[in-house]
């Protein structure tokens, strides 16, 4: 599912963009943007709102030239990114300014690093009772619980699906029998 986006446009001088960062509200932490710039006049302080949506400082931004692949990493200050900038954009070359989702430059991405690497100790430690050997864990989920008021399918899973690596055998664990609450109901909260 797509982040949840709000498109900012501006123009300040010679430098005009759109921005689209993730909303307040979205489910993963931490800023997004990514904007096309066309063109950078000499001032530093247009590129004040660009960064301020990237929170520039705790989180880096990249400049990519898209018709090349050129790169500009480590943009952490305004004088860094207007530097990409009029280094890598030219009248005929508009350049993507964007998040640097590599996780030493996007602190929002540890936290969902530290659960991944919870989730793999977890399942690494995990044997399967059959075959005792590690890696027994959910594989996928399967069915969908009903929704409370219109019984319509729901996306919840109904059902767990923990499977073995190594023997292939696989076992269905029930998650609920409870309906769900409406306002998860694609039908009475379309």
């Amino acid at each position: 599912r797509l982040p949840s986006l709000q498109r900012h446009r501006w123009q300040e001088g010679d430098l005009r963009a759109v921005i689209r960062s993730r909303s307040k509200n979205a489910q993963r932490p931490g800023p997004w943007v990514r904007g096309v710039v066309h063109s950078i006049g000499e001032s530093c302080a247009s590129l004040t709102t660009y960064s301020r949506h990237g929170d520039l400082g705790h989180h880096h931004l990249c400049v990519v030239r898209p018709h090349d692949g050129a790169v500009s990493e480590d943009c952490s200050t305004v004088a860094d990114l207007a530097r990409a900038i009029e280094e890598l954009a030219g009248p005929h070359h508009d350049v993507i300014v964007q998040t640097d989702f590599r996780a030493h430059r996007c602190p929002s991405r540890h936290e969902a690093l530290a659960a991944a690497s919870e989730d793999l100790a977890l399942r690494l430690s995990t044997r399967h009772p059959s075959c005792d050997r590690p890696g027994f864990g959910v594989a996928s989920t399967i069915g969908t619980l009903p929704c409370r008021t219109c019984s319509a399918p729901t996306p919840s899973p109904s059902h767990r699906v923990l499977r073995c690596p190594w023997c292939e055998v696989s076992v269905e664990v029930r998650l609920s029998d409870e309906a769900v609450d409406p306002s998860a109901c694609g039908c009475c909260n379309p």
